[in-house]
């Protein structure tokens, strides 16, 4: 039996004719530059010790507003965190507190502690790991239940552990039928947004800044995936978006600050029996 020759469509792509693999190689570190002292004085100039220590103040945008509530410290152990995480789709209709919610940002990427070197220069110690302390994981949330707080679009302030309120409203037929197109996933009483400061973290690391901020974004969404299991909440994570609608609405110009993942976050659904 002869077999057709395959499409055009179903032949790979070499390496250098695909994206992916363009910006791989593009991004790659080299002998000659790893090895040139030279090169490595730029992570200790007056540039970049300026660009860590106004880091926090980078995306503090929007109305500021505090949230209310003591923060939760879960009592679950980490490892049954870790054992007992998983992705689920389904949400209940009761909404978040704001202590829940303060819980959920402050443990997933907030800032604990700020230190300082010994010119003056701040060091933030976040609870989350962060490529040269540059906070490239900026969190945007979209209210739609959480007790006692309008809905909207907010950023978060890792610093201040508070919220700017960039645009009041209800958003979640947006988010199904311009954003997400997944209805289960709109049904969430909050939707968080891990955006990346790709341009950030290239003043500092180059093009290899873009590996290094999908890497921090991976950081911060482990942890709310953790933090969210330890506080019994159920979480999921997409990146099945359309790009331009939310940056658009958040704000990013797409490149050096881009939307990277998605994540619905409320309580679990109650099983109805029959």
């Amino acid at each position: 039996m002869r077999v057709d020759e395959p499409s055009i469509d179903l032949i790979a792509r070499r390496w250098d004719e695909s994206p992916s693999d363009e910006f791989h190689v593009a991004t790659r570190n080299t002998s000659t530059v790893k090895r040139f002292y030279k090169a490595h004085e730029i992570h200790y100039s007056a540039e970049v010790k300026e660009l860590t220590a106004s880091a926090p103040d980078a995306m503090s945008v929007g109305s500021p507003r505090n949230l209310d509530g003591d923060l939760i410290e879960p009592s679950m152990p980490l490892s049954e965190a870790i054992k007992s995480r998983s992705s689920e789709r389904a949400f209940g209709e009761r909404g978040l507190s704001q202590s829940c919610l303060r819980s959920l940002l402050f443990h997933a990427s907030g800032v604990r502690t700020t230190t300082s070197l010994a010119d003056g220069t701040p060091v933030f110690r976040r609870n989350v790991a962060n490529s040269g302390n540059l906070g490239s994981c900026e969190v945007f949330i979209v209210v739609h239940e959480v007790q006692s707080l309008t809905s909207g679009i907010y950023h978060y302030d890792s610093l201040a552990g508070s919220l700017g309120l960039l645009k009041e409203g209800h958003f979640r037929t947006w988010l199904r039928e311009y954003v997400l197109y997944q209805t289960e996933l709109a049904d969430a009483p909050l939707t968080v947004v891990l955006a990346g400061a790709a341009g950030r973290l290239k003043q500092k690391y180059g093009d290899r800044g873009y590996r290094l901020a999908l890497i921090d974004a991976g950081h911060v969404s482990q942890n709310l995936y953790l933090v969210a299991t330890a506080l019994g909440l159920a979480i999921t994570a997409t990146a099945g978006f359309i790009d331009d609608e939310l940056d658009r609405a958040l704000g990013l110009d797409g490149l050096d600050y881009a939307s990277l993942l998605v994540m619905a976050v409320g309580h679990r659904a109650t099983l109805v029996r029959e």
